[in-house]
């Protein structure tokens, strides 16, 4: 009987291992479900498209899938689903909710034969096909192997696009991997065209390339400002638009040309050719082009002129004056300028100060989670006087940092204000 029993369980335990060690196919995952563990794994997704009358999709069951080689691979790499084509009258719930989808992927990627092999990343995004199965175990896994590279990938992507796909994820999934590979992103021909209601995917591709894109991120930041935010935070469609009005349009009426960005990225502005503002010529243009924005248009406006001509204080009043009395039309962005600025040179006005700090206060406890407020404010606090504030927000912000050398460096400063050194 002992005996028997150990038969027994040395069997099962024999077929654990091999079960184990096939390729796991996912069988209660949807589509978008199986994104989501590819994106939270890190894996690509790889589909078997086959059909119930097919031997060799049998066969590369029974051979290839079922292999402990096949499966180190597989499961190392992908997340793997099994998607049939035909119907039968035997199919589980799971096929039959599939169905959709495997007509979609037949249609689109033009499946003629079985087994078909597709190759997808996070997004959904084909990068790569194999046709036909290879009852060689290795051989299959070399013929899969270049859908893991990028070049590859990339190859795939284009062709796809080439047949008329201008679906915003693969043409974000191209730009990234144009990056990845050195090249610029073919954004005269990959950018998505501006429509009504556009989706998150194409607006954070423009917003990721807007000097190439002006013209139509203005016009989505005036239409759309509501569908803008939602993407890329509150605020961020007043604060672009009004960005974009001021360095193209306003801007080069005092200057000596349009502001330019230099390799980093950061932004130089042309010389002045004039002494001050003419107020009045930038408020008739911009209440005749954009009604409404004037005042909001014409404070930006002179936040970059003074900030150019060298008048700090004149520069920093313009802008707390824009973001007190525009509440609603300023980014996260605008406000932690604004608190770098008056952290970082020497204000007097303690009213002034005040404001700015209030207004910190409110966008922390509006955003908790963004900590990029945390160490400014914390610092003008100081400079204004309550250290005891400053610290505790000093605290709080190294509790919720991750980087033991940003935990140090604020570690630092709480120290020398609990020293009552200067900062």
């Amino acid at each position: 009987m002992r005996t028997l029993k150990c038969i027994i369980l040395i069997t099962l335990i024999g077929m654990s291992q091999r079960l184990f060690a096939q390729v796991r196919f996912e069988t209660a995952l949807n589509w978008e479900q199986t994104k989501q563990k590819a994106a939270a794994e890190r894996k690509l997704i790889f589909i078997d498209v086959y059909a119930t009358y097919c031997k060799p999709c049998k066969e590369m069951d029974q051979s290839v899938f079922s292999s402990s080689k096949a499966g180190t691979f597989f499961n190392e790499h992908f997340v793997n689903l099994k998607v049939q084509v035909d119907e039968t009258k035997n199919d589980d719930a799971y096929i039959v909710s599939w169905r959709p989808r495997a007509k979609q992927l037949v249609d689109k990627y033009k499946v003629q034969s079985y087994p078909t092999y597709l190759f997808f990343n996070e997004k959904g995004v084909l990068v790569y096909e194999v046709k036909g199965g290879d009852l060689t175990i290795d051989s299959f896994i070399e013929k899969c192997k270049p859908a893991l590279e990028q070049n590859v990938q990339l190859m795939t992507m284009k062709m796809q696009y080439g047949k008329g796909d201008k679906d915003p994820q693969l043409i974000l999934s191209m730009n990234k991997l144009q990056h990845l590979e050195g090249n610029k992103p073919a954004l005269d021909i990959f950018s998505p065209d501006v429509k009504d209601k556009p989706d998150s995917s194409s607006i954070k591709l423009l917003f990721n390339h807007i000097n190439e894109h002006k013209d139509k991120i203005k016009y989505l930041c005036i239409k759309y400002p509501q569908v803008v935010d939602s993407v890329n935070g509150r605020g961020v469609a007043a604060h672009t638009l009004r960005d974009i009005v001021i360095y193209n349009e306003i801007y080069p009426m005092f200057s000596a040309g349009k502001p330019i960005e230099d390799n980093g990225g950061m932004l130089i502005m042309p010389p002045l050719v004039i002494p001050d503002i003419n107020k009045e010529m930038v408020l008739g243009y911009v209440e005749s082009a954009y009604p409404g924005h004037g005042q909001e248009f014409l404070l930006g406006t002179e936040y970059y002129f003074y900030e150019t001509k060298g008048d700090k204080a004149k520069a920093l009043s313009a802008y707390l004056e824009l973001v007190k009395s525009f509440p609603s039309r300023v980014s996260l962005s605008d406000v932690a300028m604004l608190v770098y600025q008056f952290s970082s040179y020497d204000v007097k006005d303690k009213a002034a100060i005040d404001s700015v700090i209030h207004i910190a206060k409110t966008w922390i406890d509006y955003l908790p989670g963004e900590t990029s407020l945390w160490y400014s404010t914390g610092v003008l606090m100081y400079k204004n006087g309550d250290s005891d504030s400053a610290i505790l927000i000093l605290e709080n912000l190294h509790k919720k940092l991750r980087s033991e050398n940003e935990k140090a460096g604020v570690q630092q400063i709480i120290n020398k204000m609990k020293r009552k050194e200067s900062i």
